[in-house]
């Protein structure tokens, strides 16, 4: 994941130390299960989903597929999988799944987006560190953020597995 050279050239603060444009360099985490690699979760907690049924105009919105948000103490997950061959991924557990996308990217590899419920652990808890933290900088900074603001924050889990997440800076 970089910055563009557009987005760069706007603000050079942008740059690394050593000049790169890089925010990120995905190194593949060994596969599991076999012939399988998680190559990216994008998490979305229930509180942070950012179109309410309410603002749903089909007129804006007509082509959109919604999520329903998960269940107290879950959140919504869409995982990216890399595999060999096309196998049916299914999530741990009788955890009900959709496959948006499966694209074939040559040598009998897929990119398969699949979108799945999973038990929020300790996301709330980063996110307010994060968010925190985005605050104490911003102030440092003289920067004011709207009380709407968003931001997106990229980890790494233990085993390699990477990971952004949306959500407010600023909680309701």
């Amino acid at each position: 994941m970089g910055f563009t050279e557009k987005a760069v050239e706007k603000n050079a603060r942008l740059l690394t130390p050593d000049g790169r444009r890089t925010w990120d360099v995905w190194d593949r985490p060994p596969p599991s299960p076999p012939g399988v690699v998680t190559a990216f979760h994008l998490v979305f907690l229930s509180s942070e989903l950012g179109v309410p049924p309410e603002q749903r105009s089909p007129k804006d919105w007509g082509e959109v597929i919604y999520i329903e948000p998960a269940p107290a103490g879950q959140m919504l997950l869409l995982t990216l999988f890399v595999t060999t061959n096309e196998p049916i991924l299914k999530p741990k557990g009788d955890v009900p799944s959709v496959c948006l996308a499966s694209l074939g990217i040559g040598s009998d590899r897929f990119a398969r987006l699949v979108a799945y419920g999973a038990p929020e652990d300790d996301i709330p808890e980063i996110i307010a560190r994060w968010a925190s933290q985005v605050r104490t900088k911003a102030h440092s900074a003289g920067v004011a953020l709207p009380p709407g603001a968003f931001g997106y924050l990229l980890e790494r889990r233990d085993d390699g597995v990477r990971y952004i997440v949306s959500a407010r800076v600023f909680s309701n």
